[in-house]
């Protein structure tokens, strides 16, 4: 009787996560003819994200080539935003997942913050706020036929419980209308392990 509750627990979990994946989907499509410009089209993934995908926390950072290289934040939503504003993100020398998805250009999926030793760009302060695992995908401008990969910046993503990311969730937010984030199809686990999806 119990193994069939629980199996019944794990269809609706799945149906549920569906339906808000089609609605991410479905909400981002219509943003995308609604939005005025880049800046208006970011802010509006990332406030869907929060709200339909129920993510704690969705930013946008840009690469910068300053003196030292950061990662601008062009686009926010969720809880822990002061704290978010206040963690310098380089884009080349940090140990974090978002200068590893820089770095490498691939996506880097974390599944439980806590377990990375010496974690910068701002991990205290995600467990503080309660932030289990995280999710970064490179934002990769389209060089064409180029050989070139022309890395613009992240989207970061963070979720509440250790584990809360799966493969498809992650192809479905690399597939958000609107901004071209292609990268490898290949996922950087930390510590970093590629997975083939």
């Amino acid at each position: 009787m119990m193994a069939k509750v629980k199996e019944r627990r794990g269809v609706d979990d799945a149906a549920a996560r569906l339906k808000r994946n089609l609605q991410v989907l479905s909400r981002c499509n219509r943003v995308l003819f609604q939005a005025h410009g880049e800046q208006e089209l970011l802010q509006s993934i990332c406030q869907i994200l929060v709200e339909t995908a129920e993510l704690p926390l969705a930013w946008v950072g840009y690469c910068e080539e300053n003196s030292e290289p950061a990662v601008r934040l062009v686009a926010r939503a969720g809880e822990g935003l002061e704290s978010l504003e206040r963690v310098k993100i380089s884009s080349n020398a940090g140990s974090g997942p978002v200068s590893e998805a820089i770095r490498t250009g691939r996506r880097c999926w974390i599944e439980d913050i806590r377990a990375v030793p010496n974690c910068s760009e701002g991990g205290n302060e995600a467990v503080a706020l309660g932030y289990r695992s995280c999710v970064v995908l490179p934002l990769i401008a389209d060089c064409g036929s180029q050989p070139v990969l022309d890395l613009r910046g992240v989207l970061a993503l963070y979720a509440g419980e250790h584990d809360s990311f799966d493969r498809n969730e992650i192809e479905l937010y690399v597939d958000v209308p609107g901004v071209d984030w292609r990268a490898d199809p290949t996922l950087v686990f930390s510590p970093i392990r590629p997975l083939a999806l």
